[in-house]
């Protein structure tokens, strides 16, 4: 007899669940966030997984751990929000693990699109597992958008074979990151940095030109509003060819300098700094000595990074404009006027209006009287954007990289973007990204 799937209503259910559940795990370290749910043939849940980061168990495995003795797995239906993998990595290809575990039937929110671990439907089908799409089921289609959305940057960056990269700045009204004098302190408020500083903490790289370098001397860490180091600490990235000072990359909290390593003029090679003392770990800097961007993306994904963040200088985040890297924008804006100063964005070799970039307007955040945007490019396809989510102002949002709830309030000391700085760079490369 054919296994018969719970209703729509209870399959509606477990995969809310399971979202629910995935974004509870890191977007960081190379793997896609994923939740499961168990169910019985009423409905019931039973268990709830999702995958806590790299080499640690998928989040299919997980809920099956959690099902309660003696549970007929024949009778069970697993939710996943993506295709269980079918490829032995750090971990077992999880096809096989629901398997041996039994599971009469499975449904999934998203194909896998990456040629190393899809497959995982076809494999199940022939064990003789029942496998259905959400789609096909007619699962509630809001569910399914958001199942797409969850994991449409790190398929963007596996079809690819590049990072996920979003390009930050923060202006005035009028476009500038810094006055006439070069004062940037402070252009944006607390809010903006505190918000700023969580998007730090859900990627797996930050990118400075060596201007902002030379210039700011910033840690690039993630922190919380009152200072402190974010559990996860993104990869720290310089790229240019001027010569950098050992030690100029200097660790705040510890008091230790990270030394950099320089690429030589054939292919990139660059080498990790020592990881400096810290209650969490701060990654090491690496500097490529080199103006191919494509060639600096393709070796960060190598080094399992999915999603990249550019934040200064308007130099840099330009030319990467120009050659169509950045899949992303965030731009805050301050309700300030300041009529001339340094650009946030260089000239990008517009000529007429028809030669403009119009960018697709994907989420909108009052952060006080600071506004945050995040735009992608209206060419990409629905698997092709995506952003952070938060709550409104004023309002608690999950944090999934400290796992706390961070007020939208919550503000960190000096109520500035880049606190521990008082002026752009003279080639305008500092803007006012938060140190």
């Amino acid at each position: 007899m054919a296994q018969l799937l719970p209703p729509l209503s209870a399959l509606n259910n477990a995969l809310s669940v399971a979202l629910r559940a995935a974004v509870q795990g890191p977007r960081t370290g190379g793997n896609p966030q994923v939740g499961a749910c168990l169910i019985g043939p009423s409905g019931q849940i039973l268990s709830v997984g999702y995958h806590k980061g790299k080499g640690t168990p998928h989040a299919e495995p997980m809920a099956l751990s959690g099902a309660p003795v003696g549970t007929p797995m024949e009778k069970c239906t697993l939710l996943v929000t993506l295709e269980p993998c079918n490829h032995v990595g750090l971990t077992p290809a999880c096809s096989q693990t629901i398997i041996e575990a039994g599971v009469g039937s499975v449904v999934y929110a998203v194909p896998d699109a990456n040629p190393l671990a899809a497959g995982g439907a076809q494999e199940l089908a022939q064990a003789g597992v029942k496998v259905s799409s959400a789609e096909e089921l007619g699962l509630d289609e809001t569910l399914r958008q958001q199942a797409q959305d969850l994991v449409a940057p790190w398929l963007t960056a596996v079809r690819r074979g590049r990072p996920w990269v979003i390009g930050k700045t923060a202006q005035s009204l009028d476009g500038f990151s810094a006055a006439p004098d070069l004062t940037s302190m402070w252009i944006t408020n607390q809010l903006a940095q505190a918000h700023a500083h969580r998007v730090r903490a859900s990627v797996d790289a930050i990118v400075v030109g060596t201007g902002t370098v030379l210039a700011d001397n910033p840690s690039l860490t993630a922190r919380t509003p009152s200072g402190q180091l974010l559990p996860h600490q993104p990869l720290r990235v310089i790229i240019g060819e001027r010569d950098l000072e050992i030690g100029k990359i200097t660790d705040e909290t510890s008091g230790h300098s990270a030394s950099l390593s320089i690429g030589g003029d054939g292919p990139i090679s660059p080498r990790p700094t020592k990881t400096p003392g810290s209650p969490w770990k701060i990654e090491p800097c690496l500097h490529y000595r080199t103006r191919d961007l494509e060639a600096v993306l393709a070796d960060l994904y190598e080094k399992n990074c999915r999603y990249v963040l550019i934040e200064g200088g308007p130099g840099l985040l330009g030319e990467f404009i120009r050659q169509g890297l950045i899949d992303e924008l965030h731009l805050y804006q301050a309700p300030l006027l300041l009529g001339d100063g340094i650009r946030a964005l260089p000239s990008l070799g517009t000529r007429t209006l028809t030669d403009g970039q119009r960018w697709q307007l994907k989420q909108q955040l009052n952060l006080g009287d600071n506004q945050f945007l995040s735009l992608t490019r209206p060419s990409q396809t629905a698997l092709e954007t995506a952003t952070i989510t938060e709550g409104e102002a004023g309002e608690e949002t999950p944090n999934h990289a400290t796992g706390e709830a961070i007020p939208e309030a919550a503000a960190t000391p000096g109520g500035a973007s880049r606190p521990g700085g008082g002026s752009a760079a003279r080639d305008g490369s500092s803007a006012i990204a938060p140190k």
